[in-house]
């Protein structure tokens, strides 16, 4: 019968801790109102931005000629990104070379800085080795976001056409 008694409290105790806790709220006693807080295991807000299938031409980063508000990355508020750039050559037989592209903010001092003298001013670049030995290449960097959006442009050092895919994952 002492024995009985022990084990009874022990499981009344064991019922009231467990329904003491949740994992979605939290009560405070000396304070007068129910505060709701996150789950720390929970993924914050992010987004996914797509700029897909561009064909892009021979030229250098320096002669980008797609810079321009035809492709933009709105960073919505957002303070870091990983940034990947994936694609394919057109053709089989080339020398190796780099595709990649730029991120130049997208501000009118920036913009006129780039048409006057051709200068990527606090600008973000991606630089991938293509060989004819791959199939595909691909690409990735993190970066800090300072401005609202960005225009992209890109660029291919190659003797051929490639096709890129670039994929935006904010944070």
């Amino acid at each position: 019968m002492k024995y009985f008694c022990v084990l009874v409290i022990h499981i009344q105790f064991l019922l009231a801790s467990s329904t003491c806790f949740s994992a979605d709220e939290v009560f405070i006693t000396n304070f007068p109102e129910k505060l709701i807080t996150q789950d720390v295991n929970s993924i914050p807000s992010t987004a996914l931005r797509k700029i897909e299938n561009v064909e892009v031409g021979t030229f250098t980063s320096m002669e980008v000629i797609d810079l321009s508000p035809k492709y933009m990355l709105d960073t919505a508020g957002y303070t870091k990104a990983n940034v990947s750039l994936f694609g394919f050559p057109k053709a089989k037989d080339f020398a190796d070379c780099q595709v990649g592209f730029v991120l130049l903010p997208n501000e009118e001092a920036i913009w006129k800085a780039w048409q006057v003298d051709r200068a990527m001013i606090l600008s973000k670049e991606l630089k991938t080795k293509v060989t004819d030995k791959t199939k595909y290449f691909q690409g990735q960097i993190e970066i800090d976001i300072h401005f609202p959006s960005y225009m992209v442009g890109f660029f291919n050092t190659c003797a051929t056409n490639v096709e890129v895919n670039m994929y935006s994952y904010l944070k």
